[in-house]
């Protein structure tokens, strides 16, 4: 369930079973538009245990909207009715996430051998991912005084991973 205020969450969350994602536009969970809903003062639906059992993700879809059009010349009104189609690209770019996914899973499982192992690298910090991607290749060759440097050569193993040992956590 995508809502982009508090009186959409209002009269869609019946419709979402327990378990459901609800992906919040928190901009719309303001004093204003909470009262606009008619929730009592001080009450956010966000907060106060209301989505209990469901899985959120709160995303400031306005900000990065406003952020993402900033240059185009169009009005503040116009951006931000441009939200609601932001939202639905992005339900468009799962779907295709998904397919990706699915291919690049193939294309693993159909070209991995312990010849030719492919090595995942799984980190958000480019930084890191470059010392742990430089720690393997060092730690699978042998040259003189490997090993007598005072940092390690290893690469942790919760960050550089065989395909194999990533199978069902791929993404």
């Amino acid at each position: 369930l995508v809502v982009m205020n508090a009186a959409a969450l209002k009269s869609n969350l019946q419709s979402l079973k327990k378990g459901g994602i609800v992906i919040a536009n928190i901009a719309g969970f303001d004093k204003k538009n909470l009262r606009l809903a008619k929730y009592d003062e001080g009450v956010n639906p966000l907060t106060d245990g209301t989505l209990d059992g469901y899985k959120i993700h709160e995303v400031d879809v306005t900000k990065i909207t406003r952020e993402t059009l900033k240059e185009s010349g169009l009005g503040t009104k116009i951006v931000d009715r441009s939200k609601n189609m932001f939202v639905l690209g992005d339900k468009e770019g799962q779907k295709r996430w998904d397919l990706y996914t699915s291919y690049k899973e193939q294309m693993f499982s159909k070209t991995h051998t312990s010849f030719s192992p492919w090595i995942i690298i799984k980190t958000n910090n480019k930084k890191e991912a470059r010392l742990e991607s430089i720690r393997y290749v060092l730690s699978k060759f042998e040259y003189d005084r490997k090993g007598q440097s005072n940092t390690t050569i290893l690469p942790d193993p919760n960050v550089v991973q065989r395909y194999h040992r990533m199978i069902n956590q791929i993404d």
